[in-house]
């Protein structure tokens, strides 16, 4: 996990005057009659200060918002475009608010979580929320103080060699399969790992490892696997040392030669290994601590009450309906 700056994510609505500002247009569709706008325009307006650079209605448009809003966007619009879409956004504003839709509950709503997101944003700002540091000491404990989040199981990686055959398949047709896998497994112990390879190339009839030579790759034998069969691992877990053959082994689908290629013994990662990912961690919780102390505090002195015999009568459907999850309840 890469090192640096740690900028834990907030989920607060970005740009939410434009949010909210659609809404406000959508609710100003169709409206017909004469606005406060319309109306103000009957009256005369003083000239244009020097520094202003347009009106609409009672808004001014001053040089310091519009320069102000030319490097939130940075996106290569020519002054008289930004100034057009200004214009535009003031003139919708006013139809909007002449509709009503800015007494609308959703609008106010959405117009509340912006608040309280810029808020909160500013507030966990001022808190350093975003650049908690970790010391070395606390790095360690941590490692040494959950040891099973950094122990590794023991892996092996074996050699594969199935001879299959039919569950139909007559007490003859398996002795003779039986000759041939006993053929194959001698000649595999009188080999090495580049001829056993070659032996599963030409025979094996597991398909998922003969073209790797019967390689299965490293594996955690607690994981069990239900192709090959616990007989299989069994067998496997038997074998101590690279290059041991398990006798010849008959399950239900065949025959199988199984061989240690590797072994990686129980260990732990090394602390350099997983520092990154600790760091990381502590610094999560760092966060959450900072977020939660802020909440504390926000909600001093004020009486918080929770109708729980109300919220229980909330049908569940009307949660799983539910585009997203409210906070959670004061604690």
């Amino acid at each position: 996990m890469p090192r640096g700056r740690f900028q834990p994510k907030f989920g607060f609505l970005e740009r939410g005057v434009e949010a909210v500002s659609l809404l406000l247009l959508l609710g100003a569709i169709g409206c017909s009659r004469q606005t406060a706008l319309q109306r103000a325009e009957s009256s005369p307006r003083p000239p244009l200060a020097a520094t202003d650079l347009a009106r609409v209605g009672d808004v001014v448009i001053s040089r310091q918002a519009f320069e102000r809003e030319w490097e939130r966007r940075m996106d290569g619009r020519t002054r008289e475009q930004l100034l057009r879409e200004m214009i535009r956004f003031e003139t919708l504003l006013a139809q909007a608010r002449a509709s009503g839709v800015d007494r609308d509950p959703e609008v106010r709503a959405a117009f509340a979580r912006m608040v309280v997101g810029k808020f909160e944003e500013e507030q966990l700002r001022q808190r350093r929320v975003d650049s908690v540091s970790v010391t070395e000491a606390e790095v360690r404990a941590y490692y040494e103080s959950h040891p099973e989040r950094f122990n590794t199981p023991r892996q092996i990686r074996l050699g594969l060699i199935q001879c299959k055959f039919s569950s139909k398949a007559t007490s003859e047709k398996r002795e003779e399969l039986r000759q041939h896998a006993t053929a194959l497994w001698n000649q595999a112990r009188q080999t090495n790992d580049f001829g056993f390879r070659q032996l599963a190339l030409e025979h094996s009839e597991d398909q998922t490892t003969r073209y790797a030579g019967g390689d299965t790759g490293w594996m955690l034998l607690q994981q069990g696997n239900s192709r090959w069969g616990p007989e299989v691992l069994r067998a496997a877990d038997a074998l101590s040392t690279s290059g041991d053959l398990a006798p010849l082994l008959q399950t239900a689908s065949g025959f199988f030669i199984v061989k240690l290629l590797g072994t990686q013994p129980a260990g732990r990662r090394r602390l350099e290994e997983v520092r990154d990912g600790i760091e990381y961690q502590l610094r999560l919780e760092k966060a959450q601590q900072i977020r939660e102390a802020f909440f504390q505090e926000a909600k001093a002195g004020l009486t918080i009450e929770v109708n729980e015999a109300a919220l229980e009568s909330v049908p569940d459907h009307a949660l799983h309906a539910a585009t997203s999850l409210p906070p959670s309840l004061p604690k």
